[in-house]
């Protein structure tokens, strides 16, 4: 009998030893998933632009980054907006959120989110302080001139082409900094021209101008990959601070009849303007050598 009772309390133990293991052993790896490493994100907000950096995280071997935007709605509440595979750790995320504004919709808020995988095992990851994203990509899809923006911020107005001939790469601009009114114009291969204005000219130009407009670009999927094309058309500057970023979204459009004035009044200054320093470096030594053969030629028959 006793013995009976020693091998049943024998028993006994090693069962309930062999019942802890389990809560043990899921207790460690428990453990193992809530100390995945974390990442900073910091955000460099310079000019209202958004790119994202972070250091390298301290598991070895040759991972992968996945950087997501998220829309952040006004409760805190977050959605995926857009993801893409980076690199290196960083991340520039303005065509990002400009192409997720434009498809979605413009949300309170927006963050990045980085996970960084080692094979398929996610080991890091981190987000970073929200930012309204209207700063960086803008809500207004149309700027009127007068209004929106003022006839004396305009600084450049240019007239741009590129193509596969040398022929079908050409631009003309007049430009305004400061006291100073410029026009200037390449057509390769021959010689760039340049011209000061006068601000009359100016006022001139930026009165045809002004029959236009300025309408906010349409804006690709920066995941597609584009073949190098060619392509004409306009291109203006103008000055603002706040958002200088901006303009990078943003085309000059007008009707028919106004482009085609444009055009004229950039043509009739390129036919009038002397070439550049390139001009001058021949005609300068030209003429002073011609000056110099006079004086000769009156020395000796004096």
């Amino acid at each position: 009998m006793r013995r009976k009772t020693a091998i049943f309390f024998f028993l006994t133990v090693i069962f309930m030893t062999l019942s802890g293991i389990v809560p043990v052993c899921y207790a460690d790896t428990e453990k193992g998933d809530t100390t995945m490493e974390q990442l900073v994100i910091t955000l460099d907000r310079m000019h209202n632009r958004c790119f994202a950096k972070w250091e390298k995280p301290s598991v070895s071997g040759g991972g992968e980054y996945t950087a997501i935007l998220e829309a952040v709605d006004e409760s805190g509440n977050e959605k995926e907006a857009i993801r893409t595979q980076v690199y290196y750790n960083s991340f520039d995320a303005d065509h990002y959120v400009a192409y997720a504004c434009q498809e979605n919709g413009f949300p309170y808020r927006m963050r990045v989110k980085v996970e960084y995988y080692d094979g398929d095992q996610l080991v890091a990851e981190g987000v970073s302080d929200t930012f309204d994203p209207r700063e960086v990509f803008p809500e207004k899809e149309v700027l009127e001139f007068g209004t929106d923006i003022s006839l004396d911020a305009i600084r450049a107005f240019s007239w741009d082409s590129s193509g596969m001939s040398i022929e079908a790469n050409w631009h003309m601009s007049a430009a305004h900094y400061g006291d100073d009114y410029v026009f200037y114009s390449s057509h390769p291969p021959k010689a760039e021209k340049e011209k000061k204005m006068k601000e009359s000219e100016w006022d001139q130009l930026v009165s045809i101008i002004a029959k236009g407009r300025i309408e906010r670009d349409y804006i690709r999927d920066p995941e597609m990959v584009e073949l190098d094309g060619g392509g004409e058309g306009f291109a203006i500057s103008w000055n603002d601070e706040e958002h200088e970023n901006w303009q990078t979204y943003y085309v000059y459009t007008a009707d028919a009849e106004t482009e085609e004035e444009l055009q004229k009044w950039l043509e009739a200054k390129d036919k009038g303007a002397l070439g550049g320093l390139k001009f001058w470096s021949l005609v300068v030594p030209v003429f002073l050598g011609a000056v110099g053969a006079v004086i000769t030629v009156i020395r000796s028959r004096a």
